[in-house]
């Protein structure tokens, strides 16, 4: 994990340090595998998310950072940041609709760069067979149960991924 957040914190400094030097206010979410030995860790920030897939069928999603999560709230408002909620689209300072990012100067002293991380035992019984990493591009386009479905038409990593591409 450390290496992750290692990495996570240098990116986000030279996102701000490229954005700051071209006036952009560009940024991104990002999701993270890591396989180590007998685990895979699975890092997010914002709302990239992975879904694992175990032999038994078990899903295991990553949260998303929103806004309107009354946690994130809270970090928002303590930083100084406010919540906005338009016709149920909660933004940052009216802004973004994540509450943790990469990037986005104009607002990154109210965002949060730091990951939720999970672990997975490549040992047990019930292991991951199948893991799917996306953005909210594929995600607010497809839900799981379809995602699913189109894993199981699909026997290759690469027509799996062509088909939810085409899907998405």
């Amino acid at each position: 994990q450390f290496a992750i957040k290692n990495a996570i914190n240098r990116t986000n400094k030279r996102f701000l340090f490229k954005t700051e030097q071209d006036f952009a206010g560009s940024g991104s979410t990002a999701c993270f595998a890591c396989i180590q030995q007998h685990n895979i860790i699975i890092a997010n920030i914002g709302d990239s998310r992975a879904m694992l897939i175990t032999k038994n069928k078990k899903v295991y999603f990553t949260k998303d950072h929103k806004p309107n999560d009354p946690v994130e709230k809270r970090k928002i408002e303590k930083k100084g940041g406010y919540v906005t909620n338009t016709d149920g689209v909660y933004r940052v300072n009216g802004i973004l609709s994540m509450s943790r990012a990469l990037g986005d100067k104009s607002i990154a002293h109210v965002l949060s760069d730091s990951a939720d991380f999970y672990s997975f035992d490549l040992r047990d019984d019930d292991n991951v067979e199948t893991m799917v990493i996306g953005s909210d591009g594929l995600w607010d386009a497809i839900n799981g149960k379809r995602v699913m479905k189109i894993l199981k038409k699909y026997k290759t990593a690469q027509r799996q991924s062509m088909a939810l591409t085409q899907e998405a």
